[in-house]
């Protein structure tokens, strides 16, 4: 009975001094991260590769950091993708933390990802995102990382957010020599969402880059065509046939179509080259309720009718680039511009 008292008062010694020093280290970490450094050259720069991207890939993405000063230990450096670029949450290289799956089937995916490639970054078959930082020209630095939950656009305090995710690195170990880089690197997945222009944001020291560096995301080749025309039109009144092709994202497509336009078995124009988007403006005298063909994909019903009173189609909740949940940025396309040339809608 002796011996087990004794054992007992060891193990809780022992767990007792763990948690000591674990909260320690959570304490000491966080007076790292709050403690703000010398201001840097405010001639910093950044870039992203790849610069351009296709859409919705499994493959890394690196911001590149460089300082004509250097940088000095105890230095911060947070960068943050924008929310449409973080499908899952990430985690910290070194610990690989493990999303819970969501069904059987992604556990049997990740033990045989781990049989038959054993590589981490396989994102159809690994079920997490990781971050690493690295500096090329001080192998001797080290990086503490945190990973926080913010929006992308705070003004003044950091304000928290469900999507965003911002990386911070202390730099620890050694000095970035002056033209030196620091780069951050994404184990992701490229975003679905075709722009010409996703920011990232850089801060350093706590101050952000006065521009963002961006990088584009390109869409696919066609994988779905639609054919929209009004509801209902007055017998007489011009109005649009709009032809729309797609990527498996729904991105406007980026490859060459051509096609045929007809109504009731006679072509209204053949041999139409477009990328993307096309439209013919049409007039119908007679009332009636017509479809048109184009190469084999039916356009929706139009009335043609004496009192056209619609319907009308539209979207009544979406959100825009100005929103901390938006997926989208403030190039093209922007969120009207989509609404009204991809999904050809009459309100928004």
């Amino acid at each position: 009975m002796k011996k087990r008292r004794i054992a007992k008062y060891i193990l809780i010694g022992v767990a007792v001094l763990f948690m000591v020093g674990f909260l320690w280290q959570r304490i000491s970490r966080m007076e790292t991260f709050e403690k703000k450094a010398e201001e840097i050259n405010p001639n910093i720069t950044a870039v992203v590769e790849p610069a351009v991207m296709p859409a919705h890939v499994s493959a890394p993405i690196r911001v590149r950091i460089a300082f004509p000063d250097g940088l000095k230990r105890g230095s911060n450096i947070s960068t943050q993708l924008p929310n449409a670029a973080l499908t899952y949450d990430l985690s910290y290289s070194l610990t690989k933390t493990l999303q819970k799956p969501a069904s059987i089937v992604d556990v049997i995916g990740v033990a045989i990802g781990y049989i038959f490639t054993g590589r981490a970054d396989t994102r159809e078959i690994m079920l997490w995102d990781t971050v690493t930082v690295t500096s090329p020209d001080a192998p001797k630095a080290k990086f503490s990382l945190r990973i926080r939950r913010l929006q992308f656009d705070d003004v003044g305090k950091a304000a928290a957010e469900r999507h965003g995710q911002r990386v911070t690195a202390v730099l620890k170990g050694a000095d970035i020599p002056p033209g030196g880089e620091v780069v951050m690197t994404y184990s992701t997945t490229t975003p679905w969402v075709a722009s010409g222009a996703f920011p990232v944001r850089v801060d350093v020291n706590k101050v952000r880059m006065a521009q963002d560096p961006t990088f584009v995301v390109e869409a696919g080749s066609t994988a779905s065509r639609q054919v929209i025309v009004p509801s209902s039109v007055r017998p007489g009144e011009p109005f649009k046939v709009e032809i729309i092709s797609r990527d498996k994202y729904d991105n406007l497509s980026a490859s060459e179509d051509s096609v045929n336009l007809s109504l009731d078995g006679e072509i209204l124009d053949e041999m139409i080259l477009y990328t993307g988007r096309a439209e013919r403006v049409v007039t119908l005298d007679e009332p009636g309720v017509y479809r048109f063909d184009v190469s084999g994909t039916l356009s929706n019903p139009v009335r043609i009718t004496d009192t056209p009173n619609g319907p009308w189609w539209g979207d009544l909740h979406s959100h825009n680039a100005w929103s901390a949940d938006a997926l989208s940025s403030l190039a093209d396309p922007d969120h009207y511009t989509y609404a009204r040339d991809v999904s050809a809608l009459d309100y928004a």
